[in-house]
């Protein structure tokens, strides 16, 4: 954004270009990935779920959604196919990106034991904390405090899991689709254990449950939505059933829609 702001572009224009580009280049690594990995049909539905997730508006505005599915969809698919110096790169700018991101690092360890990789792999692991170091140590010295991006979370009101649920029974969307991103996205990847490969089945698992355990449950919903195993394991699921896929999008896109003029009217 910096950069562009020197070519005398707006900062609300830079984030904008940055952030949307971004989703495009993670639409098309994804689509690419998932091909390789099962088939055309897996493919265009795990895409067309990124796209039209109500959640993908934060992929068009000046947040990091676009961003971090780009990095964390290069780290996977890079650790994937054994190329482990670009496993660590991406996976360091990941986690210099968001802190969910840390996921990465006991998601390539694990599956690096599992599948007894080579040492090489350890080392992408290791490598991906990077950028989660180098940011604490940017917060130590301009705020004198390493983990201010932790602690300001407490600016913000959060609830609990038990506001969530007495929400829920009251038949709340926002506590819907909270439970839903979460524990129904856990029992999905549990249900796909056996398709999902286990790099992409740990990195779902040790996302959910950085969530449900970070305290930050505001926006838990957005954050999941950040989980590519999500979206690749219900690509899956509506590949084999598109019937339900034609119902599934036209409920995303009523939702995106509604989204997209709240957040217009900052309601």
């Amino acid at each position: 954004m910096r950069g562009l702001m020197t070519l005398g572009i707006q900062v609300e224009v830079a984030g904008v270009l940055i952030n949307s580009l971004a989703f495009l280049g993670a639409l098309v690594v994804v689509y690419f990935w998932v091909e390789q990995q099962y088939d055309t049909d897996a493919a265009k539905w795990t895409t067309s779920v990124l796209a039209w997730c109500p959640f993908s508006l934060f992929c068009t505005v000046i947040y990091t959604e676009g961003l971090f599915l780009l990095l964390t969809t290069s780290a996977l698919r890079a650790f994937e196919r054994g190329e482990y110096i670009w496993a660590g790169f991406w996976g360091a700018l990941t986690t210099a990106t968001r802190g969910p991101g840390v996921a990465l690092i006991p998601t390539f360890l694990l599956t690096a034991w599992r599948e007894k990789r080579p040492p090489l792999s350890y080392a992408a692991g290791l490598a991906s904390a990077i950028g989660l170091f180098s940011f604490s140590l940017y917060c130590a010295l301009r705020f004198g405090d390493a983990l201010a991006f932790i602690h300001v979370q407490k600016a913000w009101l959060q609830p609990t899991w038990w506001d969530i649920f007495r929400e829920l029974l009251s038949f709340r969307v926002q506590a819907a689709s909270k439970v839903a991103m979460i524990f129904g996205g856990g029992y999905l990847l549990w249900h796909l254990q056996k398709r999902l490969s286990i790099t992409v089945f740990c990195f779902g698992f040790c996302s959910l449950a950085l969530l449900i355990n970070s305290g930050a449950l505001q926006s838990v919903h957005r954050y999941a939505y950040g989980i590519l195993s999500l979206s690749i394991g219900l690509g899956l699921v509506l590949s084999r059933h598109p019937r339900w896929g034609y119902a599934v999008m036209t409920l995303f896109a009523t939702f995106l829609l509604y989204m997209a003029v709240k957040f217009a009217a900052w309601a």
